[in-house]
């Protein structure tokens, strides 16, 4: 996580990087219409990948409680490493996919802060995510 945070932030801009690359490789459509927009995985993945999306959620502090998907996605990010974080930042994107090609910049990034509470927060994610 140190790279994360140096003063260059080598690891965040390779996962940039890597999340537009898989973005252009999967869904093609959707990564032609960010790029028409001026949009990169910049404008709105740093925060999910240097928080691991917790920014995404809200803990309930009164009981202590974390999300169970969010510890799933911890768990996942343990054994699998850093592609667990990128590929849910894939899945968040083309999950909504056929909704953001309808979307101008600014809708989209709105759209897209909402987007890994809505994932993280399905029941029924679990096996096409993991």
């Amino acid at each position: 996580m140190a790279e994360l945070f140096n003063p260059d932030l080598p690891r965040l801009k390779l996962f940039f990087l890597q999340l537009d690359r898989m973005l252009c490789l999967v869904d093609a459509d959707l990564y032609n219409h960010f790029n028409n927009e001026g949009i990169t995985s910049s404008y709105f993945a740093s925060a999910w990948f240097i928080t691991l999306y917790t920014n995404s959620l809200k803990q309930n502090t009164d009981a202590g409680v974390v999300n169970e998907n969010l510890l799933q996605l911890w768990d996942f990010f343990l054994l699998s490493g850093w592609k667990a974080i990128v590929k849910l930042g894939l899945y968040i994107l083309t999950m909504d996919s056929q909704q953001f090609l309808t979307m101008s910049f600014e809708k989209i990034l709105t759209h897209i802060s909402d987007s890994p509470k809505m994932v993280l927060e399905q029941q029924d994610h679990k096996q096409t995510l993991y």
